[in-house]
């Protein structure tokens, strides 16, 4: 992918939206211009108007802001930088691409939930996984480690408790013990629930949840780049990439 000199100093983003089709361009720019929403096919953007004072020129402007993507409200939507991709077919509407406010910020700043749909990122450690799991709903995130998985569920250790706010799904591991995942969905204290969970332990975790539940959560493939690398070893990848399809396409993310 070709990036624009703009986008070089902040983390750059792009969440594909596939297969997304509107009847034609001009049609598109109606609905854009008039500040208001999208929403064909499988993805929704919805725009709003503000109005700011430019102090250079002394005239007040009216611009437009995103402000709910793919299920996600924008926090940031006056300042957020973002662009959109048609590709070379002005009838297909691909991707948005935004970036960072600045190279430290972390999505948690930028939305209130994870969007739904394939995000792309130019470098890691933006905070994807952490505003999941503090994000107000069930969760089931898979990683394709153990160690990924502990580093994020231990840390949620419920101070003079032996309990976690997020649990940890994996074999047998030498010196972690955690509940086990009817313990956790039985605990009413934990309000949401959420899941750290190594892939292969995956149906497992869904076998218990039961399938009549999934679209009570919300399921998160961490890291797919490497699961997709170590998929032609490891036939339980591929597999679980069923289980994700399973999931209504607004409770799943890549």
């Amino acid at each position: 992918m070709h990036f624009h000199p703009f986008y070089r100093r902040s983390a750059y983003f792009c969440l594909i939206l596939c297969n997304y089709k509107y009847a034609a361009m001009e049609e598109f720019e109606d609905i854009y211009n008039s500040g208001s929403c999208i929403t064909k096919g499988q993805y929704e953007i919805l725009f709003r108007t503000f109005n700011y004072h430019n102090p250079d020129t002394n005239e007040e402007i009216t611009d437009r802001a995103i402000q709910w993507l793919n299920g996600a409200h924008v926090r940031i939507g006056d300042q957020l930088r973002y662009s959109i991709d048609s590709g070379s077919n002005p009838d297909t509407f691909r991707s948005i691409n935004f970036t960072m406010p600045t190279d430290d910020d972390k999505l948690g700043e930028v939305f209130e939930l994870l969007p739904w749909g394939i995000l792309k990122k130019n470098r890691t450690g933006v905070g994807a996984t952490t505003l999941e799991l503090k994000s107000p709903r069930h969760s089931i995130i898979v990683v394709p480690t153990r160690a990924l998985a502990i580093n994020k569920a231990l840390r949620s250790l419920i101070k003079e408790t032996n309990k976690y706010t997020v649990l940890y799904v994996a074999g047998q591991t030498p010196g972690v013990k955690v509940p086990t995942i009817e313990e956790y969905l039985a605990d009413e204290t934990i309000v949401y629930k959420k899941f750290m969970v190594v892939i292969d332990s995956l149906p497992r975790l869904l076998a218990v949840i039961g399938e009549e539940n999934f679209k009570d959560y919300f399921i998160m493939f961490d890291e797919v780049d490497t699961l997709q690398d170590s998929s032609w070893y490891r036939d339980n990848i591929e597999n679980s990439f069923d289980y994700y399809f399973k999931f209504p396409y607004q409770n799943r993310s890549l």
